[in-house]
């Protein structure tokens, strides 16, 4: 069967994605009134956090710190959990893999389409943030206001973010049909995965401004996909910026390129899978 036809009988089978979907969300207590609470405590706990550290620790105390912040890491949580979540969602379904026949991809899919769940969870959080931070910066007297470098504000870009979404959502895909296979043929996957992600997230522009990057390693900002994912939501987030043609063409292609790789190599590793169990 080619690439095209699995991906057809992948979408034809979405019932089967939305049970998994469903069950993930129930595993995760989300379909309980205080599984969903801690979805929103989550990441306004990681945020208050970082800001101790970064903000008031170190220093960084711009009236947009704190939401700059808070886009990084949703936008990172919401990859992160994927992957993290697909390399082991095979493993964990084993009996039900040797036992019926049904599109494997759709346990990896699943697991990405659950955890957007927290994402727009994390994003209903920012919106209630960003009043707060908003009326803060217009008490603000004049002078102080004028000497902010990036001022928050709202407006008719927040229509982008369905779509940055829409690609941040692709490149999670192909990276978790790809982890979902590495974690069936390597049992310590999640140890190698630990300090890759961990490596990644404080190499990404979570913490400081893109200003404050040396110029010797501005090739290696531009060429991290989360650079431009956090850049553009941010800009659609909380500046009312829109987001540049280069950023946007690039992110489209990593992430498409990603995709194709993600489904080629999980589709031809899938009839290997139960063997390998």
């Amino acid at each position: 069967m080619s690439v095209t036809e699995q991906v057809a009988e992948l979408v034809e089978r979405r019932n089967v994605i939305w049970h998994f979907v469903l069950s993930e969300l129930k595993s995760e207590h989300r379909d309980k009134l205080l599984g969903n609470l801690w979805h929103l405590i989550d990441p306004l706990a990681f945020m208050l956090v970082y800001y101790a550290v970064w903000a008031v620790i170190l220093g960084r105390r711009g009236p947009d710190f704190m939401a700059y912040l808070f886009v990084g890491i949703i936008c990172y949580q919401f990859y992160q959990s994927s992957v993290v979540r697909a390399a082991q969602i095979l493993r964990s379904h084993v009996g039900l893999i040797r036992g019926v026949y049904f599109p494997k991809a759709a346990l990896p899919t699943a697991v990405v389409l659950s955890q957007l769940y927290g994402f727009l969870c994390g994003l209903a959080v920012l919106g209630l943030l960003m009043v707060f931070f908003l009326i803060n910066q217009a008490r603000m007297p004049p002078e102080q206001l004028a000497e902010v470098h990036h001022p928050l504000s709202v407006g008719l870009n927040l229509l982008w973010l369905p779509l940055v979404t829409g690609i941040e959502c692709l490149f999670c895909l192909g990276s978790s049909y790809l982890f979902a296979i590495a974690g069936v043929w390597f049992r310590d996957m999640p140890n190698v995965m630990a300090f890759v992600l961990r490596l990644s997230f404080y190499l990404s522009p979570i913490f400081y401004y893109p200003e404050d990057l040396p110029e010797r390693f501005r090739v290696f900002y531009l060429a991290n996909p989360f650079s431009h994912f956090f850049g553009i939501m941010r800009g659609a987030l909380i500046y009312n910026r829109p987001p540049s043609l280069e950023g946007m063409l690039y992110l489209t292609g990593i992430s498409l390129a990603v995709l194709v790789i993600g489904l080629a190599v999980f589709f031809r590793r899938e009839g290997t899978v139960v063997k390998h169990l």
